[in-house]
């Protein structure tokens, strides 16, 4: 095969049901778009046969799509990617979550949007909700457009309804490598810990219009529906911001302490949700200063008051006093929005 233009990573835990439709629509979309694209599925610690449906799915596809399939022993979303972009080779990475599939617009999208943008660091794709097993979305026709902002903060900023996420990232290799990766220690806001590091490294691309990337809505094992996952990954971030890990150092950046601060009150919001309240008051508690630093505190009132809001306004403010039993509902989407950095459902 020739050489790839475009290497999509799609990180996958026992999802064998679901992986082969989302390597499908990345074929679909670089056969349609004229892209040469090697696809990289690696398969974190899978008990279900997940590795073998993706195996199974890479079976006839176009001559210039490639598929790899790798294994390793579970080490969490971050390793998980961060192996797919090492066994790859292409100038331009792209990251898909198993569960979610491309439109056929999407891989010339990619190439176009970086192409009309040689000093672009990110770039996030629009997206979509759809069904489960719903057929990807259609063709993007005149309505994409690409917005250009300075950085991270000022595109979240900007388009508080956009999704920022791993599942709809676009970036260049060497911007990737420069960062050495995702952070393998963070298994939840993994995503926002590598955009905030790559703030300042160059302007950062929202595609906008017809949904690139059509997320299925449904799913049961997302990240964000475990409220000590939300935490921990919530505490990874503020660890490093307070180790300067992230651009202008501690505290250096009124921007990042405004997604932060958000940040922490998506954490409490879903601690709440999900039947943990007692975390939802820690987290509260002990940010009390961040919140307020951040501009977030109109909502300091209304997170002590969720019990009581949840009987007036459930649907606006979602209440358990314990987890749910069986599986944990899915979070929803705006988890991976400014206003909540995400976790990853692989």
């Amino acid at each position: 095969m020739e050489q790839p233009e475009l290497a999509v990573i799609i990180p996958v835990r026992d999802r064998a049901g679901l992986v082969g439709s989302a390597i499908r629509s990345v074929a679909r979309s670089a056969k349609a778009g004229g892209v040469a694209v090697e696809i990289v599925v690696v398969d974190d610690g899978s008990v279900d046969g997940s590795a073998q449906a993706a195996e199974t799915a890479g079976e006839g596809l176009p001559v210039r799509v490639r598929l790899t399939v790798l294994r390793q022993v579970n080490a969490g979303p971050s390793a998980a990617r961060n192996a797919g972009v090492a066994a790859s080779e292409a100038p331009a990475i792209a990251f898909l979550d198993s569960d979610d599939v491309w439109s056929a617009g999407a891989a010339r999208a990619c190439l176009d949007a970086l192409a009309a943008h040689p000093d672009a660091a990110l770039a996030f794709l629009p997206v979509r909700e759809i069904p489960p097993d719903a057929a990807p979305p259609g063709r993007v026709g005149a309505g994409l457009g690409i917005l250009r902002h300075p950085g991270f903060l000022r595109a979240v900023s900007a388009h508080p309804r956009h999704t920022f996420a791993s599942a709809n990232l676009l970036m260049r290799r060497q911007i990737f490598e420069r960062l050495d990766g995702f952070a393998p220690e963070l298994r939840c806001s993994e995503d926002s810990d590598l955009f905030l590091r790559a703030d300042g490294m160059g302007p950062c691309l929202v595609l906008t219009g017809a949904g690139l990337v059509g997320r299925q809505v449904g799913h049961d094992d997302a990240l964000t529906a475990s409220p000590p996952a939300l935490a921990a990954g919530f505490r990874g971030m503020i660890r490093r911001e307070r180790g300067g890990v992230y651009p202008k150092g501690r505290g250096g950046d009124p921007a990042r302490v405004r997604f932060l601060a958000g940040a922490a009150v998506y954490t409490i919001r879903g601690a709440f949700a999900h039947g943990a309240p007692g975390l939802g008051y820690r987290v509260l508690l002990r940010h009390l200063p961040l919140i307020l630093r951040g501009g977030q505190g109109r909502w300091i009132a209304r997170l002590a008051l969720t019990p009581v809001l949840s009987l007036l306004r459930p649907r606006s403010y979602s209440f358990r006093i314990r987890p749910k039993k069986g599986p944990a509902a899915t979070a929803s989407p705006v988890a991976t929005s400014r206003r909540s950095p995400g976790c990853a459902a692989r």
